[in-house]
């Protein structure tokens, strides 16, 4: 739970200020720098430890021989693949960004021209903001195709386990990321990246750890299915 708010908390900040503020002081910045890295940091080390128990996790589904664990051992696959897409996709758009649209030092990993605010709203908006129904065509709009993606199919894996599990009961899940912040006449797009370039840099690993987090969960409930009906 602390670590669902401190991702709406990224989002929060990253709405409240405005892109007109393309100026800031070096502690602000610095903030949001350092909120980018501990993310990444935190959400790459959290995929990798996803990465092996899934490996596991998949090793051990693949030595049983019942119809049922055959479907699982599927299902597992299926759901880790539009995971690594939905990750792989968020991760590309936040290093993009950094590349192209800042000078970093290479020691301190400080962005030097934080205030490529045009460029960076072209980056997640696109040249059409009113396509797609005012969601653009930008980068914004493809990640939330493909977060909508990893979603869907989260959520057909989960009901699958609770039909497979009695003491498994179905919740559907729901991205405290994908949460429209900001006024009611905004798309998610609008909403989430209409900011500057230090402010949508931390956004985007917070949506990264929101997926990371749904996913272990994923694997919990299998896990937690597997040794309730082991037990005696």
């Amino acid at each position: 739970m602390k670590k669902r708010y401190i991702i709406i908390i990224v989002l929060v900040l990253g709405v409240i200020i405005p892109p007109c503020c393309v100026y800031f002081s070096d502690s602000v910045m610095d903030t949001f720098v350092g909120i980018d890295q501990k993310l990444t940091k935190a959400v790459d080390q959290k995929s990798e430890a996803l990465t092996i128990r899934y490996f596991s996790l998949t090793d051990s589904l693949s030595k049983l021989q019942s119809p049922e664990d055959s479907s699982l051992l599927d299902s597992v696959e299926n759901l880790y693949a539009h995971f690594v897409a939905a990750d792989a996709f968020a991760l590309s758009c936040r290093n993009a960004l950094r590349e192209k649209f800042a000078r970093i030092n290479p020691e301190s990993g400080k962005i030097l021209n934080p205030d490529e605010t045009e460029k960076t709203q072209v980056f997640w908006l696109g040249t059409d903001k009113e396509a797609n129904g005012q969601r653009g065509n930008g980068r914004a709009y493809a990640l939330r195709n493909q977060i909508q993606t990893f979603t869907f199919h989260l959520n057909n894996f989960n009901q699958f386990v609770a039909g497979q599990c009695a003491s498994y009961e179905y919740q559907q899940a729901e991205l405290a990321s994908f949460h429209k912040m900001g006024s009611d006449t905004l798309t998610w797009e609008q909403a989430t990246f209409e900011g500057t370039l230090v402010t949508t840099l931390p956004v985007v690993q917070a949506i990264r750890m929101d997926v990371v987090d749904h996913m272990q969960q994923a694997f919990y409930n299998i896990a937690h299915c597997q040794e309730t009906s082991t037990s005696p």
